[in-house]
């Protein structure tokens, strides 16, 4: 399993040059801008980008046909994309609360949005992320990433546009920003929940489309 897990991250390597440099870019920008949601966006983008990156290098490489000549099961190279994938969602929500809680300190008193919002907008952009990689790992098994590819855009599309929609209805928006400490932990812990119950059906689903595909 570990061995699964670091040959992601090191097929990954090379390009982190690049997504190193595009974080500090959208940082600058969103310090010009007095906004550090912008920073958290490209996180979500980036772990969508990422955990899709190596799924079409295994099929490219037809790794996982390999793999399985190794004493390794389906079930195990399911399990390991979606550990993948839940490591690349700690990522996201660590980096973005970070990296939000600095950018406000930086702006100060010009900041658009304090430390209470930076959590919300990144737990919200993390939901996205996790809705997303439920739908799409198993779409990926089942259809390759190639043919995926336009159904992940159009999932995405379609749940951040309900988290938009929701934030843009005043009443609601105020009424999430009110909320209390006891309040958002209990919501947060029922989408923890639901959000656990969805991995489970996904990674059921996958496991039984690898192990019925004929290599």
């Amino acid at each position: 399993m570990k061995g699964l897990i670091l040959k992601d991250l090191y097929t990954l390597r090379q390009m982190g040059k690049v997504y190193l440099i595009s974080m500090v870019c959208l940082m600058a920008w969103g310090m010009a801008v007095h906004n550090s949601t912008m920073f958290t966006s490209l996180l979500l983008v980036y772990g969508l980008m990422i955990l899709i990156t190596t799924a079409s290098w295994d099929e490219v490489s037809h790794f996982n046909g390999y793999a399985l000549t190794f004493p390794l099961s389906p079930k195990k190279l399911v399990q390991a994309k979606y550990l993948f994938a839940l490591i690349l969602f700690a990522a996201i929500t660590v980096l973005g609360v970070l990296g939000g809680f600095g950018m406000t300190a930086a702006l100060g008193a010009k900041s658009e949005i304090g430390y209470g919002e930076v959590v919300v907008s990144t737990l919200s952009i993390s939901c996205i992320y996790l809705m997303t990689a439920v739908v799409v790992l198993p779409c990926n098994y089942k259809f390759g990433v190639e043919k995926s590819r336009f159904l992940f855009v159009a999932i995405y599309l379609i749940i951040f546009a309900c988290f938009a929609l929701l934030f843009s209805i005043d009443h609601m928006k105020q009424w999430l920003l009110n909320l209390g400490a006891r309040e958002f932990m209990t919501g947060v812990a029922v989408f923890g929940v639901l959000t656990l119950l969805g991995m489970i059906f996904s990674y059921r689903i996958s496991v039984r489309i690898m192990e019925n595909r004929e290599w």
